[in-house]
């Protein structure tokens, strides 16, 4: 048909609300370990590729950033009763000094600085 080869192909899909939903109570349950994007294609059924590219189309954001939003979740809840070290291993981070720097990308203020402004 004449005018076919002008249109723009448009790829459009994304995962589903319950894969999203079973990744996400996934990493919230295995927060506090290694958490690999294999593991996460796997639980959707896809290849690492296919799924880290759904993943960002869906949510707008990498899998990694994903599950580092939800480690500074975790972490904001737990700083009003652990110590940063406790903190950082209970979510997952591969050290102090790590949390400390990804706190400070996602909420503008370290750890520390946090706590202060919470318990004012």
């Amino acid at each position: 048909v004449a005018g076919l080869e002008d249109r723009p192909i448009r790829l459009t899909g994304g995962l589903s609300h319950k894969v999203v939903r079973d990744v996400n109570d996934w990493v919230e349950s295995h927060i506090d370990a290694e958490i690999r994007l294999s593991d996460l294609a796997k639980l959707a059924g896809l290849s690492e590729y296919h799924f880290h590219r759904m993943f960002n189309q869906t949510c707008g954001m990498t899998p990694h950033n994903w599950v580092t939003k939800l480690r500074i979740v975790r972490a904001r809840q737990l700083l009003k009763q652990k110590t940063m070290a406790q903190v950082a291993l209970a979510c997952g981070f591969s050290s102090q000094s790590h949390f400390i720097r990804r706190f400070k990308e996602q909420m503008g203020v370290t750890p520390g600085q946090y706590v202060r402004m919470i318990m004012s």
